[in-house]
């Protein structure tokens, strides 16, 4: 799960190198409306899979999806998430 994360987050910025820059902080580069577009709908997967999924009442990895991206978005500076 994280690693479709940080794929759809290197998408957003599109970039194909690491999100840190050389000190170890996340770089503030901007989304593009696609961008934003995409991790809104992983965001949206993850949510429905948090919900509706079969294994959902014990798979915690759902909703720690749904909390990483939170987390990167904040990092970033593209606002707090939901």
């Amino acid at each position: 799960m994280l690693y479709l994360i940080r794929c759809a987050f290197a998408i957003a910025t599109n970039s194909s190198t690491s999100y840190y820059d050389g000190d170890g902080e996340v770089s503030k580069v901007p989304a593009s409306s696609e961008g934003l577009e995409l991790i809104e709908q992983s965001r949206e997967v993850f949510r429905n899979l948090s919900k509706d999924s079969p294994k959902a009442k014990v798979e915690r990895g759902f909703a720690l999806g749904l909390l990483e991206i939170c987390r990167e978005c904040r990092e970033r500076g593209w606002g707090e998430g939901e």
